[in-house]
């Protein structure tokens, strides 16, 4: 195999999270290179800027759409930038701003960056909807939202049928459809900061489903219409109010240890976890993914969260964590984590640990010491969600 070859270096700006692609914009049978920034740009495949949009204050943070929203011939490429998604359509040769676009994704009076960008054809109607998830800090119960749907003519998307508003989420409302006392406990939502949505189908449905990780430590799993998904009824609510009550992807806290949550969620035995004894998981910039891992036939949810293991003012933490199939689990309650406490055992007394989720990651703690990190998760979706 020959060395790589650097072919062209193109101008630009200050490049986040949003790799370029390539794709055919126009059909003409060559390819165009399209890439985000702070604004939109546009090559061919020599390397000549053939457009630039400049739509949005700020920076394109999180990766770029390009697809055919209605097909009907012409390639729409979406994009967020602060608290808007644009979508653009290529038409002779250039970028062409879409007919109710941009769409708005301000909630409780907060103008929140879009973290998160995903699109997929949600209820199989043949139209691509487009997903987006903000910073949104807000309070649920004060109108604080993370996750919106959005059709191909940039409103937000209701599905045929629902009777209630489906997006965004979560919501203040009550009743079917409602966030509020969904379980009786309700939701509460805590920003998506970094590429936090996946889409695919986890029940074997006609639908996709929606999964995001949330700054809270919580990964939620919802229906297109909105409605979250319970889990397993293997897990269970413990608090007083609510005890024995179902409870959603999003309503607990996922631990490292899975005799851990078979004690807090199913058995209700013995003291409440916490981080100063028991690792948690923490999804900062954690995106999620859909994929079948054993080939089954049937997909699971694989993430890659932080470990987070505070010992008094400390915090310590555990590596690695690896994923296991499903012929690996026992029991009813999928905890399939398997962990080791080797690397936290050597250095309890580090101060702050930052972790890195998205990649291996080289730890520098205050004593100069340095440790080379690699971090797996998987949740098995046939368990956690209801068959």
């Amino acid at each position: 195999m020959a060395a790589p070859r650097l072919l062209m270096n193109l101008p630009g700006q200050t490049s986040w999270y949003a790799s370029p692609l390539v794709a055919d914009l126009d059909g003409d049978g060559s390819n165009e290179l399209i890439a985000a920034y702070y604004s939109l740009y546009v090559y061919d495949s020599s390397g000549i800027l053939l457009d630039r949009a400049d739509g949005g204050q700020g920076r394109i943070y999180a990766p770029h759409v390009v697809a055919d929203l209605e097909g009907d011939g012409v390639v729409e490429i979406v994009y967020g930038n602060r608290h808007e998604v644009y979508a653009y359509e290529w038409r002779d040769g250039g970028l062409q701003l879409k007919s109710g676009w941009p769409a708005d994704t301000t909630s409780a009076g907060r103008r929140s960056e879009v973290r998160g960008l995903a699109a997929a054809d949600l209820d199989g109607d043949g139209t691509i909807e487009v997903v987006a998830t903000t910073t949104q800090t807000a309070p649920t119960d004060q109108g604080g939202a993370q996750v919106f749907v959005l059709s191909a003519d940039g409103s937000t998307y209701q599905p045929a049928g629902a009777g209630f508003p489906a997006w965004p989420r979560y919501n203040n409302r009550t009743g079917p459809g409602g966030d509020a006392d969904r379980n009786g406990a309700g939701h509460q939502g805590y920003g998506a900061y970094g590429l936090n949505v996946a889409l695919g189908d986890i029940d074997d449905d006609s639908q996709l489903e929606i999964i995001v990780t949330y700054d809270n430590h919580h990964i939620q799993a919802f229906n297109h219409d909105g409605v979250a998904i319970d889990a397993s009824p293997w897990f269970r609510n413990r608090e007083n109010a609510y005890r024995g009550n179902r409870m959603t992807w999003g309503q607990f806290i996922r631990w490292a240890d899975p005799q851990v949550e078979e004690n807090h969620y199913n058995l209700h035995r013995g003291d409440w976890p916490h981080p100063r004894s028991q690792e948690w998981l923490q999804w900062t910039a954690s995106p999620p993914n859909i994929v079948d891992l054993d080939g089954d036939g049937r997909n699971e949810v694989l993430g890659v969260p932080n470990l987070v293991l505070f010992q008094g003012n400390k915090l310590g933490f555990s590596v690695p964590v690896v994923f296991c199939g499903k012929a690996q689990c026992a029991g009813n309650g999928c905890s399939i984590v398997k962990h080791c406490n080797a690397a936290a055992e050597h250095h309890r007394d580090a101060r702050r640990v930052g972790l890195s989720a998205s990649m291996a990651a080289l730890l520098l703690l205050q004593r100069a010491t340095a440790i080379r990190c690699e971090e797996r998760l998987a949740l098995n979706a046939d368990r956690p969600t209801e068959s």
